[in-house]
């Protein structure tokens, strides 16, 4: 009787105590993989940032020599001046917001994901350079987001790159890690409490 107590508590424990160990080692895990592409993204925004000083006068503005500079796989692009949206993610999206207010442009965001997340960004977009985490849309889900100001012809220009968490998660095969991680726990789940019943059925012979 002692011994099926003894298995049922540590088939307990397994589950509970290397459930909470799994996951946390996975959060750690995505933490990390994050931080680190963060400071991939800021490099590349930092040589997007030269690339857009470095265009003629005459091309600022034109979103389709902008968009040669985010011309990325997985990453889009976009830039504002002075609160008015210049190019915004490809050349569709531009089309429908180009000369909008950013105000607008996020409102519309904040609208599409049911979130005010959205509209906070935009406070803080033209303040500074930075990272942050925005939602747009229910279908891309939460994004890393940077941006840098840049000051040219005497206007004031936010120049930035974004990519879905997913994406992240997705190109670094972290998903199926993570499957093949959480199918490995509970395979040890079963293999454990196979055991333990095997254990309990012969304690239970020995003791008739």
């Amino acid at each position: 009787m002692i011994l099926k107590r003894v298995m049922i508590l540590v088939c307990i424990l397994y589950v509970f105590v290397g459930g909470a160990i799994n996951y946390l080692t996975n959060a750690d895990k995505i933490k990390n993989l994050i931080e680190f592409y963060k400071s991939y993204q800021n490099e590349l925004l930092d040589y997007i940032k030269v690339s857009f000083e470095d265009l003629p006068d005459e091309y600022i503005e034109d979103p389709e020599q902008i968009s040669k500079i985010f011309n990325l796989e997985y990453t889009y692009g976009f830039v504002y001046r002075d609160n008015i949206v210049v190019y915004e993610r490809d050349m569709q999206t531009t089309e429908k917001y180009r000369n909008s207010t950013a105000r607008e442009l996020f409102n519309d965001y904040a609208q599409a994901s049911g979130t005010s997340n959205a509209k906070n960004i935009r406070s803080i977009l033209f303040k500074d350079s930075g990272t942050a985490y925005v939602q747009k849309t229910n279908q891309t889900g939460k994004e890393i987001i940077s941006w840098r100001s840049v000051r040219k012809n005497n206007k004031d220009y936010v120049v930035g790159i974004a990519i879905p968490l997913n994406t992240v998660l997705e190109i670094s095969n972290y998903k199926k890690y993570m499957m093949t991680d959480i199918f490995l726990y509970i395979f040890n789940c079963f293999v454990i409490i196979f055991f333990a019943f095997i254990v309990c059925r012969k304690a239970d012979y020995t003791e008739a």
